[in-house]
């Protein structure tokens, strides 16, 4: 079976990896559930394939401390998944601290060359909904001086949500909506100015048809209710400015890929002594990330053998 056919996933124990040899497995079928990297090194694993009668096998790395799914979301209006439930094989009491998406948004270009399949704003927009009530990490209760709080400092435990969106504005308000209606802040926006490797724009800024760049929304859920209010009236003493704008300048490679940003996460939100660690997971993924929680059905995709060159 192929890796973007796969639609259900049952419920075992998970399958844990070996990183001192070769995982070999017949068919992905045997991928069923958690898949995890327990090790500090990374793991290699192989599936056999038979296209046309011709034997073959395919090989992926898999970076040390990742855990993967390899499921389809669930997103046609005939789908039944509970909202209890929204991720196949994802146990609803797993929440984490950072959940970023990379969705499928409708495209006509990416249509038409075929290289994934895309989905209506409106189930895309109700599946992210699903899955932030269900996994995104709940703040305690506690009372915070909205006044005095400077959320850069990590004092308490972040829940964060970020959104890759195209060129398009619909998917821009889409993003918007899907996470202020669960709860979240629009805190960031992080332009990714896709470069080549001698800096310039692939495109002109300002192109009709083609912009070289795509935007990263990012929310932050919180107990500081006063936080949108703070921002609207920029009341004195508030030292909330949102959104904040960041430029991330990377040169794109394979179609579709972006850049790993983990360490970036890391250095703005997870740098305080108080964060001693945090729970990431990419839905929609099509890549592992060292230390992090992936699911989708091409999430294996970018870490197969042939995506990496050596050092």
């Amino acid at each position: 079976m192929a890796l973007n056919e796969r639609t259900f996933i049952s419920t075992r124990p998970p399958v844990i990896l070996s990183s001192t040899s070769i995982n070999a497995f017949e068919s992905t079928s045997e991928l069923d559930g958690v898949v995890k990297n327990p090790s500090s090194q990374s793991a290699f694993l192989t599936v056999n394939s038979n296209d046309e009668g011709i034997e073959s096998a395919s090989e992926y790395i898999v970076p040390s401390g990742s855990h993967f799914i390899l499921c389809t979301i669930p997103l046609s209006e005939q789908d039944s998944l509970s909202l209890e439930s929204p991720i196949p094989g994802l146990s609803p009491d797993q929440s984490f601290n950072l959940i970023v998406f990379d969705p499928p948004w409708p495209n006509r270009s990416v249509r038409r060359s075929g290289h994934y399949h895309t989905h209506p704003y409106e189930l895309l927009t109700q599946r992210i909904r699903d899955i932030l009530h269900v996994h995104a990490y709940h703040q305690p209760n506690t009372p915070i001086d909205a006044a005095t709080i400077d959320l850069s400092e990590n004092t308490h435990q972040p829940s964060l949500a970020a959104i890759w969106t195209t060129n398009s504005e619909k998917s821009r308000q889409t993003a918007y909506e899907a996470l202020t209606s669960t709860g979240f802040t629009i805190y960031e926006e992080w332009i990714w100015i896709k470069v080549t490797a001698n800096g310039q724009p692939i495109s002109p800024l300002n192109g009709i048809w083609r912009k070289p760049y795509e935007i990263l929304v990012i929310g932050r859920r919180g107990t500081v209710t006063e936080i949108g209010a703070c921002n609207e009236s920029r009341k004195t003493g508030c030292r909330v400015d949102l959104p904040k704008r960041r430029v991330i300048a990377a040169v794109p490679d394979l179609h579709s890929r972006k850049p790993n940003l983990k360490a970036v996460f890391e250095k703005i939100f997870f740098t305080s002594s108080r964060v001693e660690r945090y729970t990431a997971l990419e839905v929609f993924a099509r890549n592992l990330t060292a230390g992090w929680w992936a699911v989708g059905n091409e999430v294996l995709k970018f870490n197969a053998r042939e995506c990496w060159v050596e050092a």
